[in-house]
Formats: C-alpha cells, structure tokens, sequence
C-alpha cells in the first residue's frame, strides 16, 4: 500500500441553492469500486494513507452533488478504496452560495 496519500487538488465555488457549494476534484480518476467521501470543518479534516474511512466523520459523495457548507470553512475530500482505506486526500477553502 503506498506510504503516502496521492494529492488530489480540490477547488470549491459557489454552488447552485443558498448555503452551497460546488466541488471539484481533480488529479485522480476513481477506479472500480473506489469512492469519493468529504468532510468539514474549521480546519481540515485529514486522514492516513491506508487508514480505514469512519463514516461517522466522513460523507460519502458522489463527485458532483452541491455540498452545503459555510464559507470560509475547509472541506477535505479522499478517494476510498473498496475496503475503505484513504488512497487520495486534498483539500480547499469553502466557497458557498452565500
């Protein structure tokens, strides 16, 4: 398993309804079974390369959906292998449709 993170660049905008953001991620494309999960805070949220996503803390997502967040927020995004470990991390400062 790699021992680093592989770095994904995340960039937010406002999104489409009050309160929301629109999230885009790039440097990695998923692959079978992979998935995308966020997470938000007043710092961003981080996660160990091969670490086990807990759910409790951290959002599935779909890739494209609206995120609602607050501006000035940080949101951190990761890809998820299939068995939950963290393979790619990145994060932005929340730009919401305020």
């Amino acid at each position: 398993y790699p021992a680093s993170l592989i770095e994904l660049t995340v960039v937010s905008a406002a999104g489409t309804a009050s309160g929301d953001t629109a999230i885009t991620v790039t440097g990695y494309t998923l692959k079978s079974g992979e998935a995308y999960y966020y997470a938000i805070g007043t710092t961003a949220p981080t996660i160990g390369a091969g670490e086990i996503v807990d759910t409790t803390e951290w959002t599935a997502w779909d890739g494209d959906d609206d995120i609602t967040a607050a501006s000035d927020k940080k949101i951190a995004v990761i890809v998820a292998s299939e068995f939950g470990e963290a393979k790619a991390y990145g994060s932005a400062t929340v730009v919401s449709n305020d």
